[in-house]
Parts: C-alpha cells; sequence; structure tokens
C-alpha cells in the first residue's frame, strides 16, 4: 500500500516527504490524512482511483510499529462490511502488504477529503457515537465526482 500523506500525517509518522516515484503502481496509491475528533487522532485513508475510504479512530504514537497491520485489519473488515466477495478482497488485501509512504500529489483527492472530514463530524454529532465501519460505509455511500457522481464503493467493486 501506498500511502500519500498530508503535512499533519507525514509529522505523526515522522517521514520526509518523497515525491511519489513515477513507476508507483496506481492501484496500489491511497491518500492519508491525520484528523482530530474529541481530542484524539484518527486517520482517513481514501483510495485515489475509487475515493473508496476507511476511518480509523483512535491512532497513538505508541502503536506506529504496528500500524500497517492495524490498516490491513481495518480494510478487510470493511470490505466485509461492504460485502465485497472473497476474491476482490483478496485482490486488495494483495496491493496493502508492504508500506511505504510519499507526499500527497493529487488535490482533488485532499479535496474529497476535506469533503468527507466534515461528514464525518455531521455523522459522529448526530448519531453521538464514534463506530468506524458505519463512518465509512456512510462516505463510501456518497456520491463524489470521478469523472462522473459516483459512489466510491460501487466504483471500487467495478476496479477489482
Amino acid at each position: 500500500m501506498i500511502i500519500q500523506t498530508t503535512k499533519k500525517l507525514q509529522t505523526f509518522l515522522k517521514t520526509n516527504g518523497v515525491p511519489l516515484p513515477e513507476f508507483a503502481e496506481p492501484f496500489a496509491c491511497w491518500h492519508g490524512n491525520l484528523i482530530t475528533i474529541n481530542r484524539r487522532k484518527a486517520l482517513l485513508l481514501t483510495h485515489n482511483m475509487s475515493r473508496y475510504s476507511i476511518f480509523i479512530y483512535g491512532v497513538t504514537q505508541k502503536e506506529l510499529p504496528v500500524l500497517p497491520k492495524r490498516i490491513r485489519e481495518r480494510l478487510k473488515r470493511q470490505l466485509i462490511h461492504d460485502e465485497f466477495s472473497i476474491a476482490q478482497i483478496e485482490t486488495m488485501l494483495s496491493f496493502s502488504e508492504a508500506f511505504s509512504y510519499y507526499k500527497s500529489s493529487d488535490r482533488k483527492v485532499l479535496g474529497v477529503m476535506n469533503d468527507m472530514v466534515h461528514a464525518i463530524h455531521i455523522h459522529i454529532e448526530r448519531d453521538g457515537e464514534i463506530n468506524e465501519l458505519k463512518l465509512s460505509s456512510r462516505i463510501n455511500k456518497t456520491p463524489y465526482k470521478i469523472g462522473d457522481y459516483y459512489y466510491p464503493k460501487d466504483v471500487l467493486k467495478a476496479m477489482i
């Protein structure tokens, strides 16, 4: 999994802002942003091509060595929750075996992520709870412009 990080996430991960190499596999590319909700850090990861996203609440500095494992497990749980087939889940997980971090490069993805952050805050305020699966499913069922307007969940399913 190639995670293109915002400045805030680069600081948190203690990585350098190295530009993404041209030979990078586009299907493996995600953008990552660190946000704060109720004084706790949360991670929003958005797939560059489909805008499919996962939300991980309660990320700490102490868990940085196991963060890739947590991201993989969280991605798997979300794909199961969103009713992807076993073959589709295995395909997505095969692209998330090795992790590398680079500087963000797509302003369109970052703009969509900003909209998602606002939606997450609204859903949390309305529901009064933080449920990672529910929040991720809601933002993946929200139409975003990828050429035309599409649902990220449907776009990712079609791509796999």
